[in-house]
């Protein structure tokens, strides 16, 4: 009996250490199994080829549309106004007869004295009424009387307020682009006429001078402008800002190779806010991902989705 009990416990023993092992082979096979899928998992992502294409270095600034002519007009003589002979509005002539003003001297008479546009423009703002005192600028401007303002919209000019950490990048000529709210659709180009030879000790700021044509007159005295100073412009690879991740060791993005995405550290130059230009780190013709580079690690499986515009935007 004690014989029969000592074998059927080594039998235990034996079975049980089979079933462990059967349960560790199955274990490990199902990690493997699991791996397996896990490397097998495909990231969705969109894709786009990499190209040589136009990309701008542009500082922001903003400033006020003036006429390249702006006048106060006055009488050269005092007296009463007579008449305006324009309304506000009105396109005149260098020379056109704007106002007339009676010489309003007791017992003495003077023919009525006519008041002469001294450009051609628009008559931007007329200052005074018929019967309004007319008094001449004797010594300076604060004293007389100015009768309208007269505009020369043929061109426009902008001054922009240019700070000290940018002065040196502007130069004479250097090109703009004008944006304003009342032409959404529209870019307006100009160039850099003038620049102040010295910054404001207060407020660390020189005033620019830009000129810009305005045929069509689209253009009005005391719009607000969105003044874009390019500083400089080159051909390169230009990829989304959107499209580069910040690590630790620098900027990277991912690229696509045979399905397998792949890391690339990244060397910067030219960033406008939208673009950024890559000077090392990819080449033309590469397939960088544009959308979902943020789920990927390096040796990935990609699941390519079609590119659509705006996508890697």
């Amino acid at each position: 009996m004690k014989m029969n009990l000592g074998r059927i416990n080594i039998i235990m023993v034996v079975f049980l250490a089979s079933g462990l092992a059967i349960m560790f082979f199955c274990s490990e096979k199902n990690a493997v199994n699991q791996k397996n899928n896990n490397s097998i998992r495909q990231i969705p992502v969109v894709v786009d080829t990499v190209e040589i294409s136009s990309i701008k270095e542009v500082i922001y600034f903003s400033g006020d549309i003036k006429g390249i002519e702006e006048i106060d007009v006055y009488s050269k003589v005092s007296g009463k106004l007579i008449e305006n002979k324009v309304t506000e509005g009105e396109t005149v002539k260098q020379g056109q007869i704007l106002a007339i003003v009676d010489r309003d001297i007791p017992g003495m008479k003077y023919e009525p004295y006519e008041v002469l546009s001294p450009i051609p423009g628009v008559v931007a703002e007329i200052y005074c009424d018929r019967g309004a005192t007319i008094v001449p600028p004797t010594m300076s401007t604060t004293m007389g009387t100015p009768v309208m303002r007269v505009v020369n919209m043929k061109e426009a000019k902008i001054i922009i307020n240019v700070g000290d950490r940018d002065y040196t990048k502007v130069k004479k000529g250097q090109p703009a682009e004008i944006k304003v709210d009342n032409y959404p659709d529209e870019i307006f180009y100009g160039k850099v006429h003038s620049i102040a030879p010295v910054i404001n000790p207060y407020t660390k700021t020189s005033p620019v001078e830009i000129l810009l044509p305005n045929r069509s007159l689209l253009l009005r005295s005391g719009m607000l402008a969105a003044v874009g100073l390019i500083i400089q412009e080159k051909e390169g690879i230009n990829i989304s800002i959107d499209s580069i991740i910040k690590t630790m060791d620098g900027k990277v993005v991912f690229v696509n190779e045979n399905g397998i995405a792949k890391k690339r550290k990244i060397s910067i130059g030219i960033d406008d806010g939208v673009g950024v230009e890559v000077t090392g780190g990819l080449k033309k013709g590469e397939s960088l991902v544009v959308v979902g580079q943020e789920m990927l690690i390096d040796g990935a499986n990609l699941d390519i989705r079609p590119f659509e515009k705006g996508s890697g935007e």
